[in-house]
This record gives C-alpha cells, structure tokens and sequence, in this order.
C-alpha cells in the first residue's frame, strides 16, 4: 500500500545533493520512495533486485541505500553482504524497507551480520522515512 504525501510531512532536514539507490521489484513502490526522496533533493538511481543494484554500483557511486528484503534473483539480505563485501561500499548506509515487523527475528537474523542499517515498515510514511535517512547520514 502506498500513502500519499503530504505537505505536512516536511521533509527539508535530509541533507541535499546526495545520491539514493532504491532496490525494490515492485515499480511502484520505486516510484514512491523516489517521489519521497527527490521532493528531499535527493538523486535518485533505481534496481528491482539485488543483482541490478550490484551492477548500478559497478559504476556509481551512492550515499546510501534503500532495499527491500524480499525480491527475485538476489534479496534484500544477500545484497546487503555483497555491499558489505566489497571496500569500495562498505561504508554505505543501508536503510531496509519491509512488511516484517521490527519485533519478527528474521529481519534481524538476515542483516545483522553485515553491518549497521536502519529500519522503516511497509507501508512507509514520508515522516518516518525521513527520520531515518537523516539519522543515516548524519
């Protein structure tokens, strides 16, 4: 389910002219959360699963990522180690977006091992994403 934004839901305090890398399989929900981004100043690139977004990082550079956990060829998880993986985009920030609840271990069990990431729940409010973009990055 997708929300519709408000303008009662600033989004200003996300640090501008940054690059985001939007992992999901369902294009609308890409297309929302880069609504949600671009309206903060954000650039924005595109994946619908793990695998694109290894090759979108070949030959970019991002200042943090937005995946989905569930998705076809390579999840949300295995992503995540590959990121972790690799020196050059070790250091990025990883924000996770599901319909698992914070409370349901598995969420945990799959990305804890590769690092600090930030959580927001489907279906995302502009407000809660902002706050943890920004308490990503800064």
């Amino acid at each position: 389910m997708l929300l519709p934004l408000s303008s009662s839901d600033p989004i200003g305090s996300i640090p501008k002219t940054k690059t985001a890398l939007i992992v999901d399989d369902v294009p609308s929900v890409r297309r929302y959360h880069e609504t949600v981004l671009q309206a903060a100043g954000f650039t924005c690139l595109a994946a619908q699963n793990g695998l694109e977004a290894v090759a979108i990082l070949k030959t970019s550079s991002v200042d943090f990522v937005m995946v989905d956990l569930v998705m076809p060829k390579m999840g949300g998880a295995e992503f995540i180690q590959r990121l972790r993986e690799d020196p050059v985009s070790a250091h990025v920030p990883v924000l996770v977006v599901t319909a698992e609840t914070k409370s349901d271990g598995i969420r945990k069990e799959r990305t804890e091992a590769t690092g600090p990431v930030g959580y927001v729940r489907k279906p995302v409010m502009p407000k809660a994403l902002r706050d943890e973009v920004t308490r990503l990055l800064l």
